[in-house]
């Protein structure tokens, strides 16, 4: 069964094991990572490391490096696209 990952769900694996919750990270180990897609995950991601950009650049660097680096790579062929969803997140203010 495939299982379309939410925001939440995706920064809370990005969280140290003390930090985060136990059993999102169970439930996620659980699954074959094959099972696991993205969507407008990646909009809302995006999205939020560009606002944080304005008031700390220092930290949107590093989480820009994550996306590009760490989450995008690792959901590389399991990541959903649809162009309404990605016009309609383009124009939030």
């Amino acid at each position: 069964m495939t299982h379309l990952l939410d925001t939440h769900v995706v920064s809370e694996l990005r969280m140290s094991e003390r930090r985060a919750d136990r059993s999102v990270r169970e439930w996620v180990s659980a699954r074959r990572p094959s099972d696991l897609c993205l969507s407008v995950t990646i909009l809302e991601v995006e999205l939020g490391i560009t606002r944080l950009g304005r008031r700390d650049t220092a930290q949107a660097e590093r989480l820009q490096r994550w996306f590009e680096g760490d989450l995008l790579e690792v959901f590389a062929g399991r990541t959903l696209a649809s162009r309404l969803i990605t016009r309609s997140g383009a124009r939030r203010p």
